[in-house]
């Protein structure tokens, strides 16, 4: 299911430290696949705001659907004979006036959604045909990120700039030591560049510089596989990461030591405020409060948004 929520009353609970939980009601729901309740969605894409109010989702029968953002209204399908039978969707982003996909069949595909033929109008491939595990887009910088599984001794990085060709124009083998989770570009800063792996880093890069050794701002260590990375604060000064062991961990980009680390979040929003998850979802800033929200679920289909107070706790 694709469902849409709204922000209600906000609701407090305080036990030694308060915690803010947001509200939210159900708004729209609408299926994948009707009658097909073993579909899962594997990612979401909304459009930049420019006129299109849509929003894509990745499904594991390897179709994308896109809905109008709103009403969750169907709008059009790219099938899976369109990507091929071999291979996974990885990961969605919208960029320079298309829609693009990553898939761990090697191959980063680029979708026209006014044309009705439904065929990628560009393909991009690693220099080995590695699979696709995540992909990142800036639109405003032109840049395009995707990141790989490792092959042999390396797990890749590749940039694209959407102005100059299908070929990369720069590849990052040496940050990285295992399989690269998550690329993500700062909203603020369009050449910087987070990435995510299995082997437990956070690598901050400036991407005005192309060379690895030379581009590599920072590294932080979460000792923990990667999940998520993502920017926040009024600057996007800051750097959020969840692991796969449910950990969440905050830096500073300028420094290596965390902001706050919480290893046990489960068994803390238990303790603490009363509030069961069983797992992490992903971070959402809020710029018009300054606030970092941690999205936690738990096995009973409920989401739990809570303020995370790590935010400003230096």
């Amino acid at each position: 299911h694709v469902s849409m929520a709204e922000e209600g009353p906000k609701r407090k609970r305080d036990r030694g430290r308060e915690a803010t939980f947001p509200a939210y009601r159900l708004r729209r729901r609408s299926e994948f696949l009707p009658g097909r309740s073993n579909i899962y969605v594997l990612d979401t894409a909304p459009c930049p705001s420019d006129g299109e109010e849509l929003i894509a989702l990745a499904g594991s029968n390897n179709c994308i659907n896109i809905y109008e953002r709103d009403t969750l209204q169907p709008i059009n399908t790219i099938g899976s004979d369109c990507h091929g039978a071999e291979g996974t969707i990885t990961g969605l982003q919208f960029a320079d006036h298309a829609l693009w996909s990553a898939c761990t069949d090697g191959m980063i595909r680029s979708w026209d959604l006014r044309k009705s033929n439904k065929k990628a109008v560009c393909i991009l491939q690693g220099h080995n045909k590695e699979p696709f595990n995540c992909i990142a887009a800036n639109p405003s910088s032109k840049l395009l990120a995707g990141g790989t599984d490792k092959i042999g001794e390396d797990a890749s990085i590749y940039i694209w700039d959407l102005r100059t060709g299908r070929a990369p124009v720069t590849q990052f083998t040496e940050s990285h030591s295992d399989d690269i989770t998550q690329v993500k570009f700062s909203p603020r800063t369009p050449n910087y560049l987070a990435s995510g792996s299995t082997d437990g880093l956070v690598c901050l890069f400036d991407l005005s510089l192309m060379e690895e050794e030379e581009s590599l701002m920072s590294v932080k260590n979460s000792e923990s596989s990667v999940a998520i990375v993502g920017f926040y604060g009024p600057h996007s000064e800051h750097v959020y990461c969840l692991t796969h062991q449910e950990s969440i961990h905050l830096w500073d980009l300028s420094e290596v030591e965390p902001i706050a680390t919480q290893s046990d979040i489960r068994g803390d929003m238990a303790d603490k405020f009363g509030v069961w998850v069983d797992y992490l979802i992903n971070c959402h800033y809020q710029k018009s409060s300054d606030k970092l929200y941690l999205v936690a679920g738990d096995h009973r289909n409920a989401a739990t948004w809570i303020d995370y107070r790590g935010t400003h706790s230096h």
